[in-house]
């Protein structure tokens, strides 16, 4: 609003801006959660519900729009995050309030509008998939909100939810990891075919669908549940094909997806086996929303940040290590009793200690990026101005 003409016209990167909100939002948001359960906080209530919706839909929309929002006008970057944070805030202050469902779907509309056109030219099928795909993502808490009260035979669960998110970390996280593994085997001087398996990955976007579809249906928990374990299976079908196991260590940022991407074929399973058994679904729940999730995001963060040189391998080794004993920890802590809370403190203070690390290193870099673009351009103003001096002379 206070921006002049020009300023509002200038193009600007938002992914710096949503990663370090999406890391901000993985340190607060466990951690009021936790201080309210445990009553530490009594002027603040959050329900496990509200955990849940504020982790899913503002953890991984902030995670969506850095990734593939690209460059945008300065003051449509302005009133995006100024929606995402006051999402945030009423999440914290109103809690599941129809206000914030709202402010989700408005979030989710600049989604639709922004990202989802930039697969339109796309020719094949399967890239074109990620148009409903984040369609889906984008408007699901209008229909988890609105839509639950007014239709009887669907049920739009957290299981959908998952679904869908899965599918879209399959497909990116597949898409870079693809040419990374080549080039990883190629410096080892290996030869290797890897390609991005057209006929699998087709198959896994089908079955992930068909597992929204089927997860929004009544009494097909079975039919879920096997398309759940196959697609777990092609996951980790296509790690092999990969040759993942050639790899050395020294490629730490590829270990790391591929350790999210096992994560991710766990949790599948866990959720499929859950649903043949009918048994509780919150060990597949957390697989993916914290191991597979937690590690893909912090692995993608780390490696597309933009800076004069590529990370080191330990900061990987240590985020992947870190989110593994938080993701375990987590698990655990149901069987615990009473001493679940002790538990989940650990848990969550493992995953905030992860994106806090990132969370500097991000900035750092960030800063470092700034400085020195500003001061190659007054070393070459210098340089200019000293040979136009010359030059009169």
């Amino acid at each position: 609003f206070f921006m002049n003409k020009e300023l509002k016209k200038q193009k600007v990167f938002i992914q710096p801006a949503f990663f370090i909100s999406a890391c901000v939002l993985a340190i607060v948001g466990p951690a009021l959660f936790l201080a309210s359960l445990s009553g530490a906080l009594p002027s603040i209530s959050i329900s496990p519900q509200t955990h849940a919706t504020s982790m899913l839909f503002g953890f991984i929309s902030a995670l969506i729009t850095g990734y593939l929002g690209g460059k945008q006008k300065s003051a449509l970057a302005y009133f995006i995050i100024t929606i995402w944070v006051i999402g945030r805030i009423c999440e914290i202050i109103l809690g599941e309030h129809w206000l914030t469902y709202c402010l989700y779907l408005a979030y989710g509309f600049v989604i639709i509008c922004l990202i989802v056109p930039k697969f339109k030219n796309a020719k094949k099928w399967r890239n074109r998939s990620i148009m409903p795909l984040l369609c889906l993502i984008a408007s699901f808490p209008f229909a988890l909100f609105f839509l639950s009260f007014n239709v009887s035979i669907f049920q739009f669960s957290w299981l959908s939810f998952i679904s869908l998110i899965s599918c879209l970390m399959f497909f990116m996280a597949g898409r870079y990891l693809s040419p990374a593994i080549h080039r990883a085997l190629s410096t080892q001087g290996l030869n290797s075919s890897i390609n991005v398996q057209a006929k699998l990955e087709g198959a896994v976007i089908i079955l992930l669908f068909t597992t929204f579809l089927l997860s929004t249906l009544q009494d097909a928990g079975y039919i879920t549940g096997i398309a759940l374990i196959a697609t777990s299976s092609l996951v980790i079908i296509r790690l092999f094909r990969w040759q993942v196991y050639r790899l050395k260590l020294n490629h730490a940022d590829v270990w790391s997806m591929v350790i999210g991407y096992g994560w991710l074929a766990i949790g599948l399973a866990s959720l499929g086996l859950s649903l043949i058994n009918q048994a509780s679904l919150i060990t597949g729940f957390h697989c993916i929303t914290i191991g597979a999730l937690g590690t893909l995001s912090s692995s993608i963060i780390l490696k597309t940040t933009p800076s004069r040189k590529n990370p080191e391998n330990k900061i990987f080794y240590i985020s992947t290590t870190l989110i593994a004993l938080a993701t375990i920890t987590r698990l655990s802590a149901a069987n615990l009793g009473d001493v679940m809370i002790p538990v989940l403190l650990f848990s969550t203070l493992l995953w905030a200690f992860n994106f806090a690390l990132i969370l500097k290193r991000l900035i750092k870099r960030l800063y470092i990026c700034r400085y020195n673009d500003w001061a190659f351009r007054r070393l070459r103003l210098l340089y200019e101005t000293s040979w136009q001096a010359r030059g009169r002379r």
